[in-house]
């Protein structure tokens, strides 16, 4: 659940607020100032749904309708999550 990222503009990594839940081989995209985690292991099954990290706030989302396996399958530049049940997920 520990998290970095790296800073272009600043030349360095950075910690930034855990991830509501463990996994292991995620998958991400970035888009402006938002990461979306898009897929990964649990420990007992794959990630159900879709998180999205905002840089600027330092924030959490997670997307509980949209699922996330089917969906990086046909990433290719564009995330669109319009239409999904978003929870703010408090750190």
């Amino acid at each position: 659940d520990n998290v970095e990222y790296y800073d272009i503009k600043l030349n360095e990594w950075k910690m930034v607020s855990p991830m509501p839940w463990k996994g292991v081989t995620v998958k991400c995209a970035a888009v402006g100032s938002t990461v979306y985690v898009l897929a990964g292991f649990q420990g007992v099954g794959r990630l159900g749904h879709i998180l999205e990290y905002n840089t600027e706030t330092d924030k959490w989302i997670a997307n509980s309708k949209v699922r996330a396996f089917p969906v990086t399958s046909c990433l290719i530049c564009v995330v669109d999550t319009c239409g999904a049940n978003e929870e703010t997920l408090e750190t």
